[in-house]
């Protein structure tokens, strides 16, 4: 088979000019045997080999079937503006065929192949593990890093979806199967609402479709304690509670090291979240670096944690930095 013009098709058998032993013996005595002087083997078709796999050989036939199913699936996968296609150029390279020209049906590497292919798709349009430029409110631009927020492909779901799809000769725009998505796409995939945490000029912003919707000073982990330090980064919130009980680690006697009631509670990192803080005599400045910050919370006065409460939903992102 030959792939000519994006299809498979079958090229014709070549009589060639190997002689066939056997058969070409018997033509000779013959001729011997009627006394002939000359004798013209391209009339004598059995003294040639034949070609071993004829153009309409039922198993090349059924080869070419499944080669053109495979090649006609179409997948134009869509990030944003931007579309990568998946064809029968592509998916070409991936089949293997024998000496008869018969397709070889060898899953695993075709899967292999597919595997690939995904990765590269990956490698190219994931932001999960990468960092990105970020303009802050006060004018300044920030790398941010993020191994919990971005997009993020599901390579082992969308091999599937691709092998499935081949088989049945799909033709289809979509999207990848993603693990994760972000809020927009290109470079900034944080978009235009998102809660931006200064964690140096110690003020928190809400952006809702680019404009301002809530601002408040802030008191984050106290920079005297490594272990305290508020973390860097692109976070979402895991829940909301209200109220609820803030706790340190456990100590050997089975008591906590702290507990604190709050009347609002938003985790987004682990055990580091938004939360009101009666205690804070007041917010901003330098309290974070003075011994009067946090366990690595962001501390709010209460009435900015309950409008926070009020407002914040999982799909914000939550963009930490110094």
């Amino acid at each position: 088979m030959a792939y000519k013009d994006s299809k498979f098709e079958i090229v014709p058998e070549t009589e060639g000019n190997t002689l066939d032993f056997n058969g070409a013996y018997q033509a000779l005595s013959e001729a011997v045997t009627d006394k002939k002087r000359t004798i013209d083997l391209n009339s004598c078709p059995a003294v040639y080999v034949k070609a071993a796999v004829l153009k309409d050989d039922p198993d090349l036939k059924n080869s070419l079937e499944e080669c053109q199913n495979l090649i006609r699936t179409k997948i134009v996968y869509i990030f944003g503006e931007e579309t990568v296609t998946l064809e029968g150029d592509e998916i070409r390279n991936w089949l293997i065929f024998d000496e008869r020209g018969k397709l070889q049906k060898n899953e695993d590497e075709l899967r292999q192949c597919v595997a690939e292919y995904v990765a590269q798709l990956a490698a190219t349009h994931d932001t999960v593990n990468t960092e990105r430029k970020f303009c802050t409110t006060n004018g300044r631009t920030v790398q941010v890093y993020s191994s919990v927020y971005g997009w993020k492909i599901d390579q082992e779901k969308e091999i599937e979806t691709i092998m499935q799809e081949m088989i049945a000769g799909v033709q289809i725009n979509r999207e990848p199967v993603y693990a994760m998505r972000a809020n927009a796409r290109g470079m900034n995939d944080i978009g235009s609402t998102y809660i931006e945490v200064d964690l140096s000029a110690q003020h928190l912003y809400y952006y809702q479709d680019g404009s301002i919707i809530l601002e408040s000073d802030i008191v984050s982990g106290d920079m005297q304690y490594a272990e305290r330090q508020t973390p860097s980064g692109i976070f979402q919130l895991y829940y909301k509670k209200s109220p609820s009980v803030l706790k340190g680690k456990m100590l050997e006697n089975g008591k906590y090291e702290y507990e604190r009631p709050v009347t609002y509670w938003m985790p987004f990192n682990g055990g580091i979240g938004f939360h009101d803080a009666s205690w804070q005599p007041y917010f901003g400045g330098n309290r974070f670096r003075e011994g009067g910050g946090s366990h690595g919370c962001i501390n709010l006065p209460a009435d900015k944690a309950s409008e926070l409460y009020n407002r914040i939903d999982e799909s914000v992102p939550i963009v930490c930095f110094y």
